[in-house]
């Protein structure tokens, strides 16, 4: 049985098994342009948490679902739902009251279901198939270390722990596993799933 936390088939956010990428292959370290649909900001709907409950609500991207995760107030959530852009939502999850226990375990695995969900779309899942063995860097300069790479002068040679490539990569493996094991129905990311409950 799945919680807040894991997807319906009970997977958490560790990085338990060995990365089979080809380190010498292309890297993709900018989530804008012909890979803006890497991106959290990218428009797909996407619930929180995936289960039926009466906390469950759809969201229009990643980051509005991922910003909504940080509390357990339902009006909180609701704000940050209806934010209209995704920097928006992420002004506004810097603003809500927060969850106890929001720690980093609970943050990767919060994101990792909510990119299991994006991925499964299509054309989203075939774009990120498409992004072969290349190793994904979610490259910025907004001193993010946690979810990527910051580039600025300030951290130049530093290193990100890039989380938010790393689970990338992580559902890619996945989606190639499902595809090893034969067709499987997917959902077009163009189509709504329904409203909020």
């Amino acid at each position: 049985m799945s919680d807040e936390f894991t997807d319906s088939a009970g997977r958490g956010p560790y990085l338990s098994d060995p990365a089979p990428v080809d380190r010498t292959a292309s890297r993709i370290d900018s989530f804008t342009g012909e890979y803006g649909f890497l991106s959290n900001f990218y428009p797909v709907e996407v619930r929180f948490p995936d289960y039926k409950s009466q906390m469950t609500m759809n969201y229009p991207s990643v980051e509005h679902g991922y910003q909504a995760a940080k509390t357990i107030d339902p009006n909180h959530r609701d704000w940050v739902r209806s934010a209209e852009t995704a920097s928006e939502a992420k002004r506004r999850g810097q603003k809500v009251t927060m969850r106890s226990g929001w720690n980093a375990t609970m943050r990767v695995s919060v994101m990792a279901g909510l990119l299991r969900q994006k991925f499964r779309l299509e054309p989203l899942r075939s774009q990120l198939l498409a992004t072969g063995d290349a190793e994904l860097i979610e490259g910025n300069t907004w001193h993010d270390q946690f979810w990527g790479d910051c580039r600025c002068p300030q951290h130049i040679g530093m290193g990100g722990l890039n989380w938010l490539g790393e689970l990338l990569m992580k559902v890619r493996r996945e989606l190639r596993s499902e595809s090893s094991a034969g067709p499987r129905p997917t959902q077009d990311a163009t189509s709504s799933s329904g409203s909020a409950t």
